[in-house]
C-alpha cells in the first residue's frame, strides 16, 4: 500500500456539480430561432482559453453575445458560472481527513471569475489545504506541466500523491508523472470515495 501524504481532488464532478438543467438552461438563452447548439459552443469556445488565465473572461463572452444579439442577457449568463452545488457529505469527508492529518488538495480547472466566486462565496480555501487551479498555474489538466507544478509546490515524491478525479484522461495524465490516481465521480456516492480513499491507507475518520 502506498504511503499517501496528499489527496488531491477534482472540483466539478467529484465535489461539486450543476443543476441537472444545467445545459438545457443555456440553450433557453435563445429566445429567437437559431442554432442553439452552435450558441452553447460559441460559449464554451470563448471560456476556454480563460481556464489558463486568459483575461478578460467577461469580454470574451459579451463577444458571443453580441453576435448572437444577446447582450443585454450579460448578467444572466455569468451567473451561469456561480450555478455550483456542493456535495455536503463529501465535503464532511474532507474535513475528517484533514483532521486526521492528511494535506489536501483542490486541483482543478477553472477561469478566474469561477474560481473567484468558488473562494469568496463557496468559501474554499476554508476546506482545503490548497488550491491547484489551471488559471493560476498557467497549464491544465491533463498536461504534464500541470502536475509538474504540483509535484513541485508539495516538494515530495508523486508515489506519496492520490489524485481523484471523474475524467479518465485526467486520471492518466497524473499517472504518467507517478501520481497514484482514481477514477470517481460524485454520482457513485460518498461511500464509495471513502472506499476509495480507504484502499490507499487515507484515514477517514
Amino acid at each position: 500500500m502506498p504511503d499517501i501524504s496528499s489527496v488531491l481532488f477534482d472540483a466539478d464532478g467529484v465535489v461539486q456539480s450543476v443543476p441537472d438543467d444545467w445545459l438545457q438552461q443555456w440553450e433557453d438563452f435563445m429566445v429567437a430561432p437559431g442554432d442553439t447548439k452552435q450558441f452553447v459552443s460559441d460559449i464554451f469556445a470563448a471560456e476556454a482559453p480563460h481556464a489558463i488565465g486568459e483575461p478578460e473572461f467577461t469580454a470574451s463572452i459579451e463577444k458571443v453575445l453580441r453576435k448572437w444579439n444577446l447582450l443585454t442577457k450579460i448578467d444572466a449568463v455569468l451567473e451561469m458560472w456561480k450555478k455550483i452545488i456542493l456535495d455536503e457529505e463529501i465535503f464532511a469527508l474532507i474535513q475528517k481527513i484533514r483532521n486526521a492529518g492528511t494535506f489536501v488538495g483542490l486541483a482543478t480547472n477553472q477561469h478566474h471569475y469561477r474560481l473567484e466566486y468558488m473562494q469568496n462565496s463557496l468559501k474554499y480555501s476554508d476546506y482545503f489545504d490548497e488550491l491547484y487551479v489551471s488559471c493560476e498555474i498557467g497549464y491544465k489538466k491533463p498536461s504534464s506541466e500541470y502536475f509538474s507544478y504540483i509535484i513541485n509546490r508539495l516538494d515530495c515524491d508523486s508515489s506519496k500523491i492520490l489524485f481523484v478525479d471523474d475524467s479518465e484522461e485526467n486520471v492518466i495524465g497524473a499517472q504518467n508523472l507517478g501520481i497514484n490516481a482514481a477514477r470517481y465521480h460524485m454520482k457513485e456516492g460518498v461511500g464509495r470515495l471513502s472506499d476509495l480513499l480507504a484502499s490507499y491507507g487515507i484515514k477517514c475518520s
